[in-house]
């Protein structure tokens, strides 16, 4: 997963996802932060 917001925006964000969805058990996440180009112009989620 890709993800570009600021540092705080996204450390809300993988507090949420460490949660996991219902009866999910998340077990590890990693992540390291980067400098963010401003690629990103739309959001999409595919099936």
């Amino acid at each position: 997963m890709v993800a570009e917001a600021d540092e705080e925006t996204l450390k809300e964000f993988f507090s949420e996802i460490e949660k996991g969805p219902p009866l999910a058990e998340v077990t590890d996440i990693r992540y390291q932060f980067e400098d963010k180009d401003g690629g990103f112009t739309d959001f999409e989620i595919l099936y």
